[in-house]
């Protein structure tokens, strides 16, 4: 698998957020919008199972609506859940982009959104 786990696709909404609002030469902004796509998919996935995963550590029927109290036997079987559930690796490959790609002519991105957003791109190309 390519690695990428729910973790860092919830970890990097922001920081997708922010490249998008970046101007990319058509051909680039075409690529990081569709990936971006499939990361949003991904994302409404792992919401739907972290909602449920609530339900289940407080044993209420799926799609009720819970509120779990800190320091409780329920809130610590769901952060249990939603540990395993950030492990989980997704499909979503990544993006047939180098960090290179992005940056070359196209202004500037923090460190932190671009360590965030490493995982996600391919290799520099070699010269």
């Amino acid at each position: 698998m390519n690695g990428l786990r729910y973790i860092n696709v919830v970890n990097s909404v922001e920081a997708w957020g922010r490249l998008s609002s970046m101007k990319l030469n058509a051909s680039v902004a075409y690529k990081v919008l569709k990936y971006m796509q499939r990361l949003d998919e991904e994302f409404k996935a792992f919401e739907k199972q972290r909602a449920a995963a609530v339900c289940e550590a407080a044993g209420a029927e799926p799609g009720s609506s819970v509120a779990l109290e800190s320091g409780s036997d329920a809130h610590g079987r769901y952060i249990g859940l939603l540990d395993e559930l950030l492990a989980v690796e997704v499909e979503t490959g990544k993006i047939d982009l180098s960090i290179e790609d992005i940056l070359c002519g196209s202004g500037e991105i923090s460190v932190s959104d671009l360590a965030v957003l490493e995982p996600f791109f391919s290799e520099p190309k070699e010269v």
